[in-house]
């Protein structure tokens, strides 16, 4: 799927105050393995952006980052974590499909909102 350019992300940083925004790392002997932002507002913190690489994917970098971003999300009074976009049908045909699959695998309710496809 597409990626936003750079200043897409530096903007965030920019207009959000620190204590909302959070950049988490995987980093496994020096080599980073994936990527997560979260947005924390109120009591809600969101998963907006992440990623991993293809190298040394039996690590489960994903898990990783989503664990921590779960523990950061608590720590912080949150009481929803939202795993933004995400096809709960699963439609192999679906842009969506691949990081549908390992959200799903979390629990949760899919929840649509105004303006979400």
């Amino acid at each position: 799927f597409a990626l936003e350019p750079l200043s897409y992300f530096e903007m965030i940083f920019e207009s959000l105050p620190r204590s909302m925004v959070k950049l988490l790392f995987a980093v496994h002997e020096g080599e980073i393995l994936g990527t997560l932002l979260l947005v924390i507002y109120g009591e809600r913190a969101t998963y907006y952006y992440g990623g991993i690489s293809n190298k040394r994917r039996k690590l489960m970098a994903g898990y990783a980052l989503q664990w921590r971003a779960i523990q950061i999300a608590k720590a912080s009074g949150c009481k929803t974590y939202d795993f933004f976009g995400y096809d709960q049908f699963q439609s192999p045909a679906n842009a969506y499909a691949r990081f549908s699959q390992f959200k799903s695998k979390f629990g949760g309710i899919p929840r649509r909102f105004l303006g979400a496809n």
